[in-house]
């Protein structure tokens, strides 16, 4: 593991990371679920196809879903170092780049030029996505879970 903290530097800033083994994938539509209405949230999980899926809503509020999706599909029961992060370019007009790192591999998923998300109040959950009253959870190991903001 002290190989996994020297390549911590490599993570652009405002990324979260993890190393996760999932034992099985969530039973769900090949879309995450929907957020309730104007609750800004972040979502990273593992996709029914083994997908590494990225959502978070409009910074508007209530006006949609924003949705990424790595290339690479994730095998159940192996152990991999996943990392998502948001990164302002100013190539990207204005927009912020979306990309994926699974291992040692970047992925572009994509550009966001919507409106800036906001921040809440509520819990930070891990291992747990929830929609209103029902809470799917992971079904796996999550270990040294990051997130930072520099």
């Amino acid at each position: 593991m002290t190989q996994v903290l020297a390549q911590d530097a490599d993570l652009p800033p405002t990324s979260a990371q993890t190393w996760t083994c999932s034992r099985s994938r969530i039973p769900s539509a090949s879309a995450p679920p929907q957020p309730p209405a104007n609750t800004p949230t972040f979502t990273l999980l593992v996709d029914s196809d083994g997908s590494l899926v990225f959502a978070f809503e409009n910074g508007a509020g209530g006006t949609g879903q924003q949705t990424y999706r790595a290339k690479t599909k994730l095998a159940a029961g192996v152990f991999y170092r996943l990392a998502v992060t948001r990164k302002k370019q100013a190539a990207v007009d204005g927009g912020v780049a979306i990309s994926f790192k699974v291992n040692a591999d970047y992925a572009e998923a994509g550009v966001y030029k919507g409106a800036k998300p906001v921040g809440n109040d509520a819990n930070c959950e891990l291992g747990r996505h929830r929609q209103g009253a029902v809470a799917m959870g992971l079904h796996g190991t999550l270990s040294q879970v990051r997130i930072w903001n520099t």
